[in-house]
């Protein structure tokens, strides 16, 4: 094999492609060679380095597990045992194999979720949809006092004047500062940031 090949075709892939020309797949080598684009000279060599290896390390494709599963699921214990043996299997992965199939099969009531996690899912996601609202508030509150603060020193300190006083007769007619300002429509850090530019 050439660096080149490896470079160009990562274990995964090679691997996928002799899975299909190997049982119970067995596909025709020139389909394979034509469906992955790859040379058939190129497949033989792969096959040929796969069927090399200890039969433990061969990859298993979801078609050859599914008909692993259906083999074995009428043999006895010391049957299954042989098969395992035979294909390079261990017995607990035949087993996780049948429980995916199972699982896989399984009717859509039984995988639903309960009642009780529907709520708390719910629960969760009104909380974080709460979470991403403050959060893009104050977010665009602070890409205001960005801009301001940028704009500030134009500012005539006349006019800061100005809405400090209008502040504090808002404060003195019972108002609280907060509530002053938001009466303006902007935040009390607005008027700080203003304030503080302006001395």
């Amino acid at each position: 094999m050439t660096e080149n090949e490896l470079a160009r075709y990562g274990q995964a892939f090679k691997d996928r492609a002799v899975a299909r020309l190997l049982p119970p797949n067995s596909a025709a080598l020139d389909v394979v060679a034509r469906d992955v684009g790859v040379s058939t000279h190129t497949l033989q060599r792969w096959r040929a380095e796969a069927l090399a290896r200890p039969v433990a390390e061969r990859v298993w494709t979801a078609a050859a597990r599914l008909e692993a599963v259906i083999a074995t699921a009428a043999l006895d214990e010391t049957a299954r045992g042989a098969w395992c043996r035979e294909h390079g299997v261990y017995p607990q992965q035949l087993q996780q194999w049948r429980d995916s199939a199972t699982q896989a099969l399984a009717e859509p009531e039984e995988a639903r979720a309960s009642p009780q996690q529907t709520r708390h899912d719910r629960r969760r996601i009104k909380e974080l949809e709460r979470e991403l609202r403050r959060k893009d508030r104050a977010l665009a509150e602070t890409a205001a006092l960005l801009v301001l603060s940028k704009k500030v020193p134009l500012l005539n300190f006349k006019w800061v004047q100005s809405v400090v006083s209008w502040l504090a007769a808002g404060v003195k007619g019972g108002r609280s500062p907060a509530q002053r300002t938001l009466d303006a429509g902007c935040q009390p850090r607005t008027l700080a940031v203003m304030a503080d530019a302006a001395h």
